[in-house]
Parts: structure tokens; sequence; C-alpha cells
């Protein structure tokens, strides 16, 4: 299993988003992280936080995300001040 197949399966079930400790805990090293978002795979949306390219949510969408809520008030966070 490829490091991106990891990956999207965990990042499937929490509406596209993954942390770098999630990623480590499967064996994907940060500079794996950065050079999926160099290929147009993932997107950085903040300190640890990445974001399945094809992945569109908004931020009401994110405040439903229930597994880390503390992490997701950043993800909304993040997302008010990119649009």
């Amino acid at each position: 299993m490829t490091s991106y197949e990891k990956i999207y399966d965990r990042a499937a079930d929490n509406y596209g988003y993954i942390t770098t400790r999630e990623s480590s805990e499967l064996g994907v090293p940060k500079s794996e992280m950065s050079a999926l978002v160099k290929r147009n795979r993932l997107v950085h949306k903040g300190y640890g936080v990445y974001r399945l390219a094809w992945v569109r949510l908004s931020a009401s969408a994110l405040r439903m995300v229930s597994v880390r809520p503390n992490v997701t008030e950043s993800f909304a966070s993040a997302r008010r001040r990119s649009c």
C-alpha cells in the first residue's frame, strides 16, 4: 500500500482531513506529506493539518465533525481565512 493510499483511507473517514500525527501513526513521514502537497495530492491547511486535494467542504460542514472538536475549529478558522 502506498503512502497516499494509507493517507486516503484515514482521511476519507475524516471528511478528507488528516494530521501529521495521524500520518506518523500510519508510518508516513512529514517529508512525504510535503511531497504529496507538491504533487497536488494534498493541500496544506495549517500547522500539522492537511486535506485531500479533491475535498471541498464548507465551514459549517467542518463544524459537524465530532471526532476532534478542537481541531475542527482550527479547520473552520483556516477555511474562513482562505476564502
